[in-house]
């Protein structure tokens, strides 16, 4: 989402996942997109938020300076991060776990 840091949406997000790269890999990309000059590419990078305070609101940088192959690589190991603490997660959030968490208390309290 272009412009969640710029609108406040990324309050309700978690994790923040920020894909970013270097000013000069942005102005590059940007006029070969669109197809602009160097001043006004530079125009409507400066126009953004600057980078330093998309990274400070992230939970997660992946580095966009390569290739498609290797940000793919990246987000497939974000991806299994993500399944992983979800699986994790899961398994501390269960009926069983907390049920567990429960009778652990009150053997503590009344035991």
């Amino acid at each position: 989402m272009p412009l969640l840091f710029e609108s406040g949406f990324y309050r309700l997000t978690r994790p923040r996942v920020l894909v970013a790269c270097s000013p000069a890999t942005q102005l590059r990309r940007v006029r070969a997109r669109d197809g602009l000059s160097a001043e006004a590419a530079a125009a409507r990078v400066a126009a953004q938020m600057p980078l330093e305070a998309k990274h400070r609101l992230s939970d997660v940088v992946l580095e966009n300076d390569g290739g498609v192959a290797e940000l793919a690589a990246q987000v497939d190991a974000l991806a299994e991060r993500l399944r992983r603490r979800a699986r994790l997660h899961r398994c501390l959030l269960s009926p069983p776990a907390l049920l567990g968490v429960v009778a652990a208390a009150a053997w503590a309290w009344w035991g």
